[in-house]
């Protein structure tokens, strides 16, 4: 298994990911990656857009970056959180599909000016107890995926390599205690060697 690599905002430049959508944003992502057989490239390139989304949707509105996740899986963008405004949410998506090597946005926020103060802590707790449920079922860590959490809402973002590893990824998300709902934005890539179930 080759090295982990996760990016975060906090970091002077984001680390890493090797197949892993490339997160940056708040505690109540938990980003989960065994690299295996995506290049470096790919890697490098998922990493320059999400940290250039990032740094964007600073300058729209600084108050948004810990309150927005964002996730990047081979140029595809899925931005999860909550904003103040309306008008400040079309602005980051202007501002997302400006960058060089976007392909697609996927809009998961919702106007919300008291996300941080009411819901964040608990949704990181949350994130933490699925993961390690999803870890605990399976021979190593799930490849490609990353546990976003809004609102008791959990988000799986990033590929698997058959369906039956999908459903039983879904099925611990949405059977740990406190989760409201589960959406899955899997890709479902066959014959890839990750998502090894512990039988």
């Amino acid at each position: 298994m080759k090295t982990n690599l996760i990016v975060s905002l906090v970091i002077a430049f984001p680390l890493l990911s090797g197949c892993a959508p490339l997160l940056i944003g708040g505690a109540a992502v938990v980003g989960m990656a065994a690299t295996q057989d995506r290049s470096l490239e790919g890697s490098l390139e998922d990493a320059t857009i999400a940290a250039k989304v990032k740094a964007g949707l600073a300058q729209v509105d600084f108050g948004a970056v810990p309150a927005v996740d964002v996730s990047v899986y081979g140029g595809s963008v899925y931005l999860v959180g909550s904003v103040a405004r309306e008008d400040l949410r079309n602005s980051i998506i202007d501002a997302v599909y400006a960058v060089d090597g976007v392909h697609s946005v996927t809009d998961l926020m919702d106007v919300d000016s008291s996300y941080l103060r009411r819901h964040y802590a608990y949704d990181a707790g949350l994130a933490t107890k699925v993961r390690s449920r999803i870890i605990g079922s399976f021979k190593a860590n799930p490849n490609d995926l990353s546990v976003v959490v809004h609102k008791s809402n959990v988000y799986l973002i990033g590929v698997v390599s058959k369906n039956s590893a999908r459903e039983q990824i879904i099925y611990l998300a949405q059977t740990t205690k406190g989760v409201s709902a589960v959406y899955d934005y899997f890709k479902v890539e066959k014959n890839k060697p990750v998502m090894n179930p512990d039988s």
